[in-house]
């Protein structure tokens, strides 16, 4: 699965609301594949998650005039997260690398994002966190 840097925020606190019918359905079912574990593909520039999105124009540019732009999301997430020169990565080291981070840092890299406040980011990601910490990592063979 290839995602921008970004949604792999916005999937773990993605809560089943969005833009549209087409859009909930692309979200719902990139999140299913991610929390479940599949790798994920870093990409720059237009997603799976994209596709269904209003603001995805012609050639996959992104037309949002308004608050933060994807690219500058993009940049924010892979420095929090620790992914600058990663290619991919898993739910498993998001989760592992967020679990280290203070909530103001998540705050900071979702800056101006539309749905940090409305969605209730900080909190779903925080619980997320919880629940995959007390589950076994299928890649480490400590657990």
């Amino acid at each position: 699965m290839k995602l921008r840097p970004h949604h792999l925020l916005c999937l773990i606190s993605y809560s089943g609301r969005g833009y549209s019918e087409e859009f909930i359905r692309a979200m719902n079912e990139a999140q299913k594949a991610y929390l479940g574990g599949e790798t994920v593909e870093l990409v720059d520039g237009m997603d799976l998650v994209c596709l269904d999105c209003p603001h995805c124009g012609r050639g996959g540019a992104c037309t949002k005039t308004a608050g933060a732009q994807p690219d500058d999301l993009d940049r924010r997430a892979r420095e929090m997260l620790g992914l600058t020169e990663s290619k991919t990565t898993t739910i498993y080291e998001v989760i592992h690398a967020l679990s280290s981070r203070a909530p103001d840092e998540l705050r900071g890299a979702c800056r101006n994002c539309s749905w940090l406040n409305e969605a209730d980011c900080s909190r779903r990601i925080g619980e997320r966190i919880r629940w995959f910490e007390r589950q076994a990592d299928p890649s480490d063979p400590e657990k």
